[in-house]
């Protein structure tokens, strides 16, 4: 029995051991700022930004002129007949043909040329296009700053449950400590022949128990710990440190009314990325409708050319020696399609889908964001009353166990009692610890959901 104590001891060293090798102190904002540095999701999301304001400088190219450099070079092979050149045929039934002699005539012809073009009037479809260009660039930027306020909230989370693992694993602790106090006693106990061996041999597998919770609470950090690493972004396990979340959570109690939660509710969808973005995808749903409808317009350009041209006959470079002729073209040209198997029309339709979808996506938006909010609100509210009832629950635990191991020493008490009253008090720890830990995520749900400059 001796030795398996010694093993149980040892163990227990090794543990405390693993969970105090030299860690990194980790604020909130630290994490925060991490994870919104080297997330994928930021870089995705600046990545869709650049992409957008690139798709409106090529939509936007389309009000300016447009100006071609022109190169041509080809070859035509005309019939030429040698007239007045004529030679009479008399065939055998006596019938007389007059025919002309011809011969193959090669011609080469270069060209060089400047064309500028510049639309008049395209039916709205430049000025749509430019419009829902614009519209996606906003909804480009809100959608990055939704995924920045997801991702800093989704460390947040990360954070505080590492904070979870960490106070769970030293209640844990705690516990094996006063466990093996009531061990000693117990074999002190039990050699003064003042208890039983059956309570000291009970002393000792509480102990046990409680170094196996210990080790679930040190895998239980672990897990925390990837978990933090995975939301800020850092994936590489070898390029690690181990961290220790610094930052303490703390409490204040809070009380709401429904004038608070209304003016949460209206800075919320005013203040929400999410909305913005939705009005920005309205405004290009608009957008494709007006650039659809050009179809129904005519288009109109003006033009003009100048043009340098060589011709030669007996080879293509003798077209490039004598480039002596040039002209000049100016005009306006008119397009107006008659009919195009409806596709106009058709486009149109699709495009008022579109819209129509962008409407119902920001009205469900909306709801959602309500919801939210009178989640944040309720969850903060139900941690803050959780939080004072264990207040009073932690400190009557405490002397709970103090008064027992005083009964103990006294002989008053059984050890099973104090045993008892040990994980009575360790258990309302966890509980405190916990009631505060959700109450801190709360809190950041909340500030989360009403739209506020966070992080």
């Amino acid at each position: 029995m001796r030795h398996s104590l010694s093993l149980a001891v040892l163990l227990t060293l090794v543990i405390f051991i693993g969970v105090s090798r030299a860690q990194v102190p980790l604020s909130l904002p630290g994490a925060v700022n991490r994870a919104l540095k080297a997330h994928p999701d930021v870089l995705m999301a600046e990545r869709d930004v650049a992409r957008s304001r690139a798709v409106f400088k090529n939509v936007r190219s389309s009000r300016f002129p447009k100006i071609d450099f022109l190169f041509e070079n080809q070859y035509t092979k005309t019939i030429e007949k040698f007239e007045p050149t004529k030679i009479h045929l008399t065939f055998d039934d006596g019938t007389d043909k007059v025919i002309s002699p011809t011969k193959d005539v090669p011609e080469y012809q270069s060209e060089i040329a400047v064309q500028a073009t510049e639309k008049l009037f395209s039916g709205g479809r430049i000025f749509s296009a430019i419009k829902g260009a614009r519209a996606g660039i906003r909804s480009a930027e809100r959608a990055r700053h939704t995924s920045r306020r997801g991702i800093a909230l989704a460390a947040t989370r990360a954070y505080w449950e590492l904070k979870r693992a960490q106070e769970v694993l030293r209640i844990d602790q705690e516990k094996v400590e006063h466990a093996e106090d009531i061990l000693k006693a117990a074999k002190s106990r039990h050699a003064q022949g003042a208890i039983s061996k059956l309570e000291r041999e009970k002393a000792q597998v509480d102990f046990l128990n409680h170094q196996g919770d210990l080790s679930q609470s040190q895998t239980a950090r672990k897990i925390a710990e990837d978990t933090l690493w995975l939301e800020m972004g850092q994936l590489e396990a070898e390029k690690r440190e181990l961290v220790h979340a610094q930052d303490e959570p703390s409490f204040q109690p809070v009380t709401f009314d429904d004038e608070e939660l209304k003016r949460g509710i209206h800075d919320a969808l005013r203040l929400r990325p999410e909305m913005q973005s939705a009005a920005a995808k309205i405004e290009a749903g608009e957008a494709g409708v007006g650039a659809a409808r050009s179809g129904c317009f005519p288009q109109v350009e003006l033009f003009g050319r100048y043009s340098w041209i060589g011709y030669g006959q007996d080879e293509a470079g003798d077209a490039w020696k004598d480039i002596d002729r040039n002209y000049w073209v100016a005009g306006v040209n008119i397009t107006l399609n008659l009919f195009e198997g409806l596709a106009t029309l058709s486009k149109i339709e699709e495009e008022k889908a579109v819209l129509a979808n962008s409407l119902l996506e920001r009205e469900k938006m909306r709801q959602s964001i309500i919801r939210q909010v009178r989640k944040a609100y309720n969850s903060l509210i139900g941690a803050a009353k959780r939080v004072t009832l264990l207040q009073q629950s932690i400190g009557l635990a405490e002397r709970n166990l103090e008064a027992a191991k005083k009964q103990f020493a006294l002989g008053a008490a059984t050890i099973h009692e104090v045993a008892e009253y040990n994980v009575s008090m360790a258990e309302t720890k966890k509980e405190y610890i916990n009631a505060l830990i959700d109450y801190e995520m709360a809190k950041a749900e909340l500030a989360w959901a009403r739209g506020e400059a966070w992080p």
